[in-house]
């Protein structure tokens, strides 16, 4: 593999590691590894995993968020708003990479290293995994805006137990839209 796209195989060596390490791999033996598959009772633990460490770093952001970070979310939500009105091929693309920048961010927020060591792979696995959010995209993104907003009202009101609240009910909301 290492041949075909012109790399040491330290590096690829050092790729699959990663995804075995984040369950996307399972590695057999010498040379060997396939995809993992994941099932809807994988993806379930996965949300309420993080659901719950989501939660207590949007409690402990409510208090260390910058008023510039807060901007950064509601312009991410503004355009995934954007975005959702004006549709088209790439919509699916759009939201996952507002999302992401938006979760991001608000673990960032945090200033937790730990938090944000344990979410680092969480964030982005969902849609990974189940592309079958793409049917029913729309309603879920008209939901998903209003939890941001929520969250943003949240944290802009600096109240820790609010913030977790939302946060939590949003990726609770998001969970059962996949399963």
């Amino acid at each position: 593999m290492a041949s075909v796209v012109g790399v040491s195989r330290t590096p690829v060596r050092e790729a699959l590691r990663r995804a075995s390490a984040d369950g996307f791999l399972e590695l057999e033996g010498f040379r060997r590894a396939r995809v993992s598959i994941f099932t809807d009772e994988d993806t379930k633990d996965i949300f309420e995993i993080r659901a719950v460490l989501e939660a207590l770093a949007a409690e402990r952001a409510a208090t260390r968020i910058s008023a510039e970070e807060i901007e950064q979310l509601e312009q991410l939500t503004d355009a995934l708003e954007s975005a959702t009105r004006a549709g088209g091929a790439s919509l699916f693309r759009q939201f996952a990479d507002f999302n992401n920048a938006f979760h991001t961010l608000l673990l960032k927020a945090s200033r937790s290293r730990q938090i944000q060591q344990a979410l680092e792979h969480l964030i982005e696995t969902p849609l990974i995994l189940h592309k079958r959010f793409e049917g029913t995209l729309i309603g879920n993104l008209e939901r998903t805006i209003r939890h941001h907003r929520a969250i943003i009202t949240a944290l802009k009101a600096k109240d820790p137990k609010w913030a977790h609240a939302e946060t939590m009910a949003h990726l609770m909301s998001a969970r059962s839209s996949l399963l």
